[in-house]
C-alpha cells in the first residue's frame, strides 16, 4: 500500500473575485493542471489584488469549461511554492474548493491596461500559523515604520512553503527583535508582488500585508524549520516598496 503523507492544515486562503484567463494543460504524466487569475478590488480605487491560481486533477478538467465565460469564484485554497518543469520557482494558490457563480455588469471594474476586469468588492485574505524564516526586519525610513519578514507554513514533516508579509505602523514596531524560529499567528490580505533581484532578474510571488500577527506559546519540544527554510528563494525586498 502506497505510504501517505501527512497534510498539515496550517493554512487557509479564501479568495473572491473575476476568474480571468484560464488555461487548461496536462503534464506528461497526464495530470490535468488548471491555472487562472482571481481578480478583485478589494479597497476601493487602491485595492486591485491579482492572485494566480491551480487547481489539479479531475477538478481541474470539470472547472475549465466553466471559466470560459467571465463568471466570479469563491476559492478556498493554501499558499504553495511549487517548480514547473521548465525550472525556476513559483507561487500561487492552490485550491481544494471552487465556487462559480454568476457576474453583472455592474459587479465589474472598468477594464485595466490589459483589457481585464475586476469583481468590486472581492476578497483576498490569509491566514496561518508557522514559524519566522528569517529575522524580522524594521524601516522607518518613510513616514510609517514597516516590517518584513518570511513566515514558513508546514505542509508535510519535510516541506513547508515560505510567505513573505509586510506590517506597517504599530503592528509593525510590536514585531521588531523577533527572530527566525519565532512561532507566530499571521492574517491580511494577500497580494500579487514582484522584484527584481540583485542580478537584475524579475520576480513574481505572492506577499501578505498584514492586519494581525499575534506570538504563539511554543508547545513541546520544538522541531526544527523544514531543510528547505535554508535553500528557499525569499525576495530581495526593494528599499522602496509599491503602496
Amino acid at each position: 500500500m502506497e505510504k501517505q503523507e501527512r497534510r498539515y492544515g496550517n493554512q487557509v486562503v479564501l479568495l473572491e473575485g473575476a476568474a480571468l484567463g484560464a488555461d487548461l494543460r496536462y503534464t506528461p504524466g497526464g495530470l490535468a493542471v488548471l491555472t487562472f487569475t482571481v481578480g478583485a478590488q478589494t479597497r476601493g480605487e487602491e485595492g486591485p489584488v491579482y492572485i494566480p491560481v491551480r487547481v489539479l486533477g479531475k477538478r481541474a478538467e470539470a472547472l475549465a469549461e466553466a471559466l470560459e465565460a467571465p463568471v466570479g469564484v469563491f476559492v478556498v485554497g493554501t499558499v504553495e511554492t511549487y517548480r514547473p518543469e521548465g525550472g525556476g520557482e513559483r507561487h500561487s494558490v492552490l485550491a481544494e474548493r471552487v465556487r462559480v457563480f454568476a457576474l453583472a455588469e455592474e459587479d465589474l471594474t472598468p477594464p485595466d491596461g490589459k483589457g481585464q476586469r475586476r469583481m468590486k468588492g472581492g476578497l483576498s485574505l490569509f491566514a496561518g500559523v508557522g514559524n519566522l524564516a528569517r529575522p524580522v526586519e524594521v524601516s522607518r525610513g518613510g513616514s510609517t515604520p514597516f516590517a518584513r519578514s518570511v513566515l514558513a507554513v508546514s505542509r508535510t514533516e519535510d516541506q513547508a512553503d515560505f510567505v513573505p508579509f509586510v506590517a506597517f505602523g504599530a503592528l509593525a514596531e510590536a514585531l521588531e527583535g523577533l527572530d527566525k524560529g519565532t512561532p507566530l499567528y499571521l492574517r491580511g490580505r494577500l497580494v500579487h508582488d514582484s522584484w527584481t533581484t540583485q542580478s537584475g532578474e524579475r520576480r513574481f510571488g505572492l506577499r501578505v500585508e498584514a492586519e494581525a500577527v499575534r506570538r504563539r506559546r511554543k508547545e513541546g519540544r520544538e522541531k526544527p524549520l523544514p531543510k528547505l527554510a535554508e535553500e528557499a528563494d525569499f525576495p530581495d525586498f526593494p528599499e522602496d516598496l509599491p503602496f
